[in-house]
């Protein structure tokens, strides 16, 4: 994982691609690749967070026929950002960032009454924040599976 929990350059095929940080960006990107067309939403979790000459870049990229990065490269590219940065998939971090822009009053709400302040928590703390608001709504453990299954794909994610 990434210390600070997003990276601040990714490097792929020979291209160095550079990130601003800001978690607004980030969790509008991976919220994003819920709502989009496949390689739209990888291209969306990849390089909206990225600075202006990175994103360009990419772009060019992905138009030039003679750079090894295709469609499929930049679904690996993204999925190995949401593992090393997110320890998740990119499948799980897209709908936890989708719920915690879709509900953000109500998710910064519990978070205060957690002491939790958002603003301060890196992308891959405020995640499982999200989860934990989610899950504390489940009354019963079938409430969780079913949680579980829509973000994670599985009722028991951690293999327990």
């Amino acid at each position: 994982m990434y210390p600070g929990g997003w990276p601040d350059q990714v490097h792929y095929a020979g291209s160095v691609y550079t990130y601003q940080q800001g978690i607004q960006s980030v969790l509008e990107a991976l919220s994003a690749a819920q709502s989009a067309e496949t390689q739209q939403a990888w291209l969306s979790v990849v390089a909206y967070p990225m600075d202006d000459e990175s994103q360009i870049r990419i772009i060019e990229d992905l138009h030039n026929r003679q750079h090894p990065l295709t469609g499929l490269g930049l679904w690996v590219l993204a999925e190995r950002i949401s593992q090393e940065a997110l320890g998740m998939s990119l499948f799980a971090s897209s709908r936890l960032a989708g719920v915690a822009l879709k509900y953000w009053l109500p998710f910064h709400a519990w978070a205060a009454r957690q002491g939790l302040i958002l603003s301060k928590l890196s992308v891959h703390e405020l995640l499982p924040a999200a989860y934990g608001w989610q899950a504390s709504g489940c009354g019963e453990e079938k409430d969780l599976d079913r949680l579980n299954r829509s973000i994670f794909g599985s009722k028991n994610p951690w293999g327990r």
